[in-house]
């Protein structure tokens, strides 16, 4: 009987550590485990060895229910070892990393009295000293595996590298004679083999750093590697492409993704090379989410195999957002010139033209006269209000570096009477930065999410903390994708959903203290946008303009 508990032991120890992965070398941490008490001779043994070895403290706690309630709700312990089903004190849990359901055998050879199934039931998932002595054996076990680690995401990476040197140490041959010298079972090489979390999970990343402002692309890049921190529990591993924000670059990117086995793609950025780059990943089967193309024939394409998803809503949802906005302002603002400012992209063309359609829908009792233009170099700044133009609105399609150009020209015109009007990629910290106070007053597009929540304040911090990143709309819309798309494989991964489309189908996704689903093209079923304005050097969120 030991031999098969040590087993369940061994086995649960290796897989919880298989779960993490790091390259970090630095002071590793203690680990803090907590375990079920029939394992406590060869956890002890093991992490005594290790500690030694490696110079790595190992925090062992055997803790009752009522005490282990306590420490999971205080997130004290790093892991746990053992079964946490059906007690009252699931639901403390911060996230379980693996899970095998494997039931009891009878061992018939030594069974001389009979025990009512019922009975042998009701202790399966415990070890039972009684059963044992009537003859049963635990051929088969239940594992369960739960990471308790700390939220302070700085100590994440430490934490990891204490758990992958320790994996390394548990499957080493001095680990295994320690094994058989307690008379337990061994691993064997094909047990740990077994274990899929072993497996690295390949994950596309193509962004335009040689096209854009180079910083944008970082913090979208800094979003994505946000998310996977938060699931240790996958061997992640993210390859990074440089697109160029040009065709034939994306699809350069695509192949090599595809040479190198990606099981996603968190991209393209813009919708040319998305929509280009899509056509051979579903040629491929790979699934792909974007995390800011907004154009409808990137999901709207024939025979996409349910493989392409983004995060962001289409551009007729950002229309929308903008004519509720420019609604809302007539009721107390003269307007009778508009102005539509575009960055000659096909986002902007595509987006800055539903917005004319639009404006002409919402005045079509009167007449309104509307303003072109287009920023493609410093110099177009300079004339923006050229010729006498003065319009009572500006609409600027575009990025957050342009529009704080247009905002900071305003400024030294005094025109302090137009009211500017920026879509969603003018949403971040920078345009404040830039700007200074020049900026108040000024209504921003952005992602509809919640400001105040937890889960949004802790990216900022750690963002900014970790990764010296500001706020961003793309940064933003790059922690949905990759959120979403870590989230569905994990699903698909624990046996949820046959297919991680499926999975992203299926799920509502929680990012940022919001909910995201999707329909059957892959769009976000709510509008993700929001109207803010910006107050003091703070983004201030319009709750009547949705």
């Amino acid at each position: 009987m030991k031999n098969v508990l040590s087993f369940f032991s061994i086995l649960t120890v290796a897989l919880i550590l298989c779960a993490c992965n790091s390259n970090h070398q630095d002071t590793l941490k203690p680990l803090e485990i907590a375990y079920t008490k029939s394992d406590e001779k060869l956890v002890k043994e093991l992490t005594k060895n290790f500690a030694r070895k490696s110079k790595v403290n190992s925090e062992l706690k055997f803790l009752s229910n009522e005490e282990l309630t306590q420490e999971i709700k205080k997130q004290n312990l790093h892991l746990f070892i053992g079964n946490l089903e059906n007690t009252a004190y699931t639901k403390c849990r911060k996230k379980l990393i693996a899970k095998s359901i494997l039931r009891p055998q009878l061992s018939t050879n030594k069974a001389k009295i009979s025990i009512p199934e019922q009975d042998l039931q009701k202790n399966s998932n415990e070890y039972n000293e009684q059963t044992v002595k009537l003859g049963y054996s635990r051929l088969k076990r239940n594992i369960y595996l739960y990471e308790l680690s700390s939220n302070n995401e700085t100590e994440d990476f430490v934490i990891n590298s204490s758990l992958q040197n320790f994996i390394k140490y548990i499957q080493s041959e001095e680990a295994q004679k320690i094994v058989s010298q307690l008379k337990l079972i061994p691993l064997t090489i094909a047990e740990i083999s077994l274990n899929e979390d072993l497996e690295q999970i390949k994950i596309g990343v193509p962004l335009p750093f040689s096209s854009i402002d180079t910083q944008l692309a970082q913090s979208v890049l800094d979003s994505i590697k946000l998310a996977a921190s938060n699931f240790p529990q996958r061997n992640l591993k993210l390859i990074v492409c440089d697109d160029h924000s040009k065709i034939d670059k994306a699809l350069e990117c695509a192949k090599y993704f595809i040479s190198e086995k990606v099981t996603g793609v968190i991209g393209h950025f813009n919708s040319q090379t998305t929509i280009e780059a899509s056509k051979l990943y579903i040629k491929h089967n790979i699934v792909q989410i974007s995390p800011c193309s907004t154009h409808p024939w990137f999901t709207h394409q024939k025979n996409t195999n349910n493989l392409v998803f983004r995060a962001i809503s289409i551009d007729n949802k950002q229309s929308e957002t903008i004519i509720n906005l420019i609604s809302n302002l007539k009721k107390t603002k003269k307007i009778s010139t508009i102005m539509l400012i575009n960055n000659g992209t096909l986002f902007s063309s595509n987006l800055s033209a539903q917005v004319e359609t639009s404006i002409k829908e919402i005045y079509q009792d009167s007449k309104i006269k509307l303003l072109h233009q287009s920023i493609t170099t410093k110099k177009s700044y300079q004339s923006i209000l050229d010729k006498g133009a003065h319009p009572e609105l500006i609409i600027f399609i575009g990025g957050y570096i342009d529009a704080a150009n247009i905002i900071n020209k305003l400024h030294e015109q005094n025109h302090k009477d137009i009211t500017f009007i920026g879509s969603d990629g003018t949403y971040s910290d920078v345009l404040i930065k830039l700007t200074n106070n020049r900026s108040n007053g000024v209504y921003i597009i952005g992602a509809n999410i919640d400001s105040e929540s937890k889960e949004f304040l802790e990216y900022r911090e750690v963002l900014l903390k970790k990764y010296k990143s500001k706020i961003s709309a793309d940064g933003i819309y790059g922690y949905d994708a990759a959120t979403i798309l870590f989230t569905a494989i994990e699903a698909q991964h624990n046996g949820y959903y046959k297919s991680i489309p499926e999975a992203m189908h299926s799920i509502k996704f929680q990012s940022l203290g919001r909910e995201i689903s999707f329909d059957k093209y892959g769009d976000p079923i709510d509008s993700t946008y929001a109207v803010y304005q910006i107050d003091q050097g703070e983004f201030k969120k319009l709750k009547h303009m949705r």
